[in-house]
């Protein structure tokens, strides 16, 4: 009766209701679902407690603004009880609630039908419109909230102050509204996730937000800004043109294309490593050192996110064959970022050098199997006949460092393509194939090395063979296994010796 406004019945239950406070299966009286004045004096008449607040910690307040019944908003907050400011279970104040609820959204119906006669036959024809949907931005409720001086600082229990709240449903009215009455050190307020009013309104790429925030003092802090934004850029909720829209912007006030304290980073760095190729088509002419290094000694070609970015920037003039201070080409940075766009578009079209090694001797497929979790890049370089026999500056060949890092399925690949010597190849500890899989205890490929030949008795730099490291780690299995393949080598040696000694005698007689 309270809910649907049954002021009637309310009247006639006067006296006959023994607990008018009773609650529903949220904690909700019949108070707090009032649906208009008359309902809420009906039921104060009854002895229904005020400042009763449901499960959720939500007063009548909070529930009318959720609901949008401006008419009960406009009647809670003058009554003396009401606290305009209270904060519900989540810290949401009414205020909050206000910012958060989403616009209506609304359908065009047959009344916005036109008619106009035909000049052949002078029937009348009908223009059906397209099927539309219109937005009612409303934010009444807010200004009446406001209106009666209701906090515009307090924060919820995700530390977002009304502003983030505003910012983050983009209601624009509201947000540059907030900006004009906050002071400076509010608008560079941090919520629990670390950003600001300012982070927020530039991955949701709200351009005349940042603008007027700027504008009132709020600081640009590229470093949290760039952190936002390669969260963001990954994520399927966010518009990706959205990110480019603001940031093309900030690029365009930085001075000289410099961003300060970031690493030696410029713009130039940013929109290659970002793929905004249209703000590297709009610095044509404009930029005079397209090779300029941040601290990693990396160009902006170096960090290229595609081949679009890739090819804006040779058109600005970039070198192809620059390394950054660790000798990584942009094949290496792209496999380290698990970029396969770029990893194809540099050795199909680029004539990269494939098996080009770093400072630590790292080729591209020596990365691709430390640095990332599938095996997609590795084979894509395999295809293009990436070398499988190289090592790098500890001795690891890509056949270790797939055993290293428990890549199976890659292992077992390698060790069926390679030839013993390979597979007997020690690294830098003196560590071969073998050691390695039983170091990692993989029985399956401890089998298979021994199928292929490998030498059972070869030692690591501290003088230990496979069985040994496989009696210091307790692995009875392999231990078996190594045992009799070992007795059986040397049974089989003992055998042949014994022959050999045989055929001298006799041909000494």
């Amino acid at each position: 009766a309270a809910k649907y406004g049954f002021k009637t019945i309310l009247k006639c239950w006067k006296g006959a209701v023994k607990d008018v406070d009773i609650e529903n299966s949220d904690g909700q009286t019949a108070l707090l679902l009032a649906r208009n004045q008359d309902i809420f004096i009906a039921l104060i008449s009854s002895g229904a407690n005020i400042i009763k607040k449901d499960d959720h910690g939500n007063t009548g307040l909070h529930i009318a603004v959720n609901l949008g019944n401006i008419e009960m908003v406009e009647y809670l907050i003058k009554q003396k009880e009401c606290a305009i400011d209270c904060q519900n279970n989540m810290g949401k104040t009414a205020l909050h609630l206000a910012i958060s609820r989403p616009y209506v959204r609304i359908k065009s119906d047959a009344s916005n039908m036109k008619f106009r006669i035909s000049p052949s036959d002078n029937t009348i024809l009908m223009n059906t419109p397209q099927q539309k949907y219109y937005t009612i931005q409303d934010d009444s409720i807010f200004n009446v909230l406001l209106a009666k001086n209701a906090s515009i600082h307090l924060d919820d229990n995700e530390g977002n102050t009304p502003l983030h709240l505003a910012i983050l449903h983009q209601k624009k009215e509201i947000s540059l509204w907030l900006i004009k009455l906050l002071d400076t050190p509010e608008l560079n307020r941090t919520n629990y996730k670390g950003e600001t009013a300012l982070q927020i309104a530039t991955v949701y790429g709200q351009k005349s937000i940042v603008k007027l925030l700027l504008k009132s003092g709020a600081k640009l802090n590229i470093k949290k800004l760039l952190k936002s934004a390669e969260e963001k850029i990954n994520d399927r909720n966010i518009e990706y043109q959205k990110i480019l829209k603001t940031f093309r912007y900030l690029f365009e006030i930085i001075h000289k294309y410099k961003f300060a304290n970031l690493n030696g980073q410029t713009a130039l760095h940013l929109a290659a490593k970002y793929g905004f190729k249209t703000i590297l088509k709009c610095w044509k002419g404009a930029v005079k050192d397209v090779d300029i290094e941040n601290s990693d000694g990396q160009t902006p070609l170096l960090l290229a996110r595609n081949k679009d970015t890739f090819e804006a920037l040779i058109d600005l003039g970039a070198s192809r064959n620059k390394k950054d201070a660790h000798g990584n080409t942009g094949l290496h940075i792209a496999v380290n970022f698990g970029n396969v766009e770029m990893v194809r578009y540099l050795i199909e079209t680029n004539n990269c050098d494939i098996d080009c090694q770093n400072k630590m001797g790292k080729t591209a497929l020596h990365l691709a199997l430390s640095r990332q979790p599938d095996d997609f890049i590795f084979y894509v370089l395999f295809d293009k006949k990436a070398s499988i026999r190289l090592a790098d500056n500890e001795g690891n060949t890509p056949l270790h460092l797939a055993i290293l890092h428990q890549r199976r399925d890659i292992s077992f690949w390698l060790i069926t393509l390679l030839p013993p010597s390979e597979l007997n190849r020690p690294n830098n500890k003196g560590e071969t194939a073998l050691h390695l899989a039983v170091l990692k205890n993989e029985f399956s490929m401890v089998e298979i090395l021994v199928m292929k030949g490998v030498q059972l008795d070869s030692k690591t730099r501290e003088n230990k063979t496979a069985l040994d490291l496989a009696k210091a780690h307790n692995l009875k299995r392999i231990i078996d296994f190594l045992k009799t393949k070992t007795e059986e080598l040397e049974s089989q040696a003992n055998s042949q010796a014994e022959s050999e000694s045989k055929s001298q005698l006799e041909i000494v007689s």
